[in-house]
């Protein structure tokens, strides 16, 4: 859990036949995650999903999610395992979105949920610096990177039909 930056570069990153990370990847993932994981108290509200199972919280979340499922995730045995580690980043980040979109802009939650993403970010620009700050990797931002593609396709057809 511990190998540091140099270490974890020098395992292959071969995708095991039956799909999921390749051996780096799967240390990559496995190091950022033990870095959320030991961020206190921050991290104490995203550890578990069984703390998501009320009924105001899954009205509002459709698809809660948690660092303990993100880590059943990586393992190797789950059927719903990581393919990429871009994957394992969109599920870190939904945790935070969930956290904010449930939680009131003022509550504690929601301040840990940004501190605690201001640390993945963090590591990530170590670990993964190509997905640090990456906004596409997130759901919501996928969602309006293809609208705005859309609207500006709209546009150039217009200006095409004008021009004519």
């Amino acid at each position: 859990m511990c190998a540091e930056y140099d270490e974890i570069q020098q395992f292959s990153n071969k995708k095991p036949d039956g799909g999921g990370l390749g051996q780096r990847d799967l240390m990559t993932c496995r190091r950022v995650l033990f870095e959320l994981y030991n961020r206190w108290p921050q991290s104490v509200p995203f550890r578990e999903a069984k703390d998501l199972n009320f009924a105001e919280y899954r009205e509002v979340i459709k698809e809660p999610i948690a660092l303990d499922t993100i880590k059943e995730r990586l393992s190797p045995d789950n059927p719903e395992r990581y393919a990429t580690v871009e994957h394992f980043v969109r599920d870190v980040r939904k945790m935070f979105h969930n956290c904010k979109k449930f939680n009131a802009s003022t509550s504690d939650f929601f301040q840990q949920a940004k501190d605690l993403e201001e640390v993945l970010d963090d590591c990530l620009q170590v670990w993964a610096p190509e997905l640090a700050y990456d906004e596409t990797v997130s759901e919501a931002s996928s969602q309006r990177k293809k609208r705005c593609v859309l609207q500006c396709a709209v546009t150039a057809l217009a200006s095409m039909a004008y021009n004519s």
